[in-house]
C-alpha cells in the first residue's frame, strides 16, 4: 500500500510480502524465525528419538540373548525409557511451538485484513454492504 493514499495509518506497521501467496505467508512465518528453528529442531529431535528408541530396543533384546545379566537388562530398559520420554518431551514442545506461530500467524493476518479496511477510504465504506465486509 502507499501511505500517501491511506486515510489511516498506523505507526511502525509491518509490511509483508504481497507478491504471491507462498511468500505472503512466508513472511508472516519469518517473523517469528526463533519458533520455524525451534520447531524444525524438534522435529529432528523426535526423529532422532523415535530412531534410537528402535535400536535401544535391539539392543535390550541383544541383551537378553547373551545372557549379559539383569544389570544389563536395567541399564537397556532405563536408556530406551530415556528415549520414549525424550520423544514424548520433543513431542509436546513440537505442538506447542507450531500451534503458537499458527496463532501468531493468523492473529497477523487479522490484523492485516484489518489495517487493509481502515486503509480504505469513506466513500469504498459509503458503497459496499455491511454483510459483503462481515463475510
Amino acid at each position: 500500500f502507499n501511505m500517501s493514499l491511506r486515510e489511516f495509518t498506523i505507526d511502525n506497521e509491518y509490511q509483508y510480502n504481497l507478491r504471491s501467496p507462498l511468500r505472503w505467508l512466508q513472511s508472516h512465518i519469518m517473523r517469528y524465525p526463533w519458533l520455524l528453528i525451534v520447531f524444525v529442531l524438534t522435529t529432528a529431535g523426535m526423529g532422532g528419538a523415535q530412531s534410537m528408541s528402535a535400536v535401544l530396543v535391539g539392543r535390550a533384546f541383544d541383551t537378553v540373548n547373551n545372557g549379559l545379566g539383569v544389570a544389563a537388562l536395567t541399564f537397556a530398559a532405563l536408556l530406551v525409557v530415556i528415549s520414549y520420554v525424550s520423544f514424548g518431551l520433543f513431542d509436546i514442545v513440537n505442538s506447542l511451538v507450531i500451534r503458537v506461530l499458527a496463532q501468531r500467524v493468523e492473529r497477523d493476518a487479522r490484523d492485516e485484513l484489518y489495517l487493509s479496511l481502515l486503509s480504505k477510504s469513506q466513500t469504498y465504506h459509503g458503497r459496499q454492504r455491511i454483510g459483503d465486509l462481515m463475510a
